[in-house]
């Protein structure tokens, strides 16, 4: 019998996760996420650049992301500079503003050809093979 209530606990969680996700997310998390993507410079060749510049070609589309803590982007900027934009969120003392911390790397073309092999249509509109 206890183990019958493990397996309904597990069922419940995994029906109510993704909804709870999806709640999280349309509640203007994502927003938040893209406000914040907007206001970073990332660093290209010793330039500055505005992510206004940068070309987001993927976003993975995890639980994670939906939530608004951990992200990770395939981006493209000025001169065929590829990168990966990876976000982390954290909540103000648990439970204020969702702060977000960037970190950028550069990408070869070749890595971000492999990257985007996940998802035919952004593989395509990058590269056009």
């Amino acid at each position: 019998m206890d183990d019958m209530w493990a397996i309904g606990l597990f069922a419940l969680l995994a029906i109510v996760s993704p909804v709870v996700g999806y709640y999280l997310s349309s509640r203007g998390l994502d927003n938040g996420m893209q406000a914040s993507f907007a206001e970073q410079t990332i660093p290209i060749d010793d330039e500055e650049v505005p992510a206004g510049k940068v070309t987001v070609l993927y976003r993975s589309r995890t639980f994670l992301e939906k939530c608004a803590c951990n992200a990770s982007w395939i981006c493209r900027g000025p001169h065929n500079a590829y990168l990966l934009a990876m976000v982390q969120g954290n909540r103000e003392n648990g439970r204020g503003a969702m702060i977000y911390t960037w970190t950028w790397r550069r990408l070869t073309e070749e890595r971000a050809r492999h990257a985007l092999v996940v998802d035919r249509a952004a593989y395509k509109a990058a590269f056009g093979d």
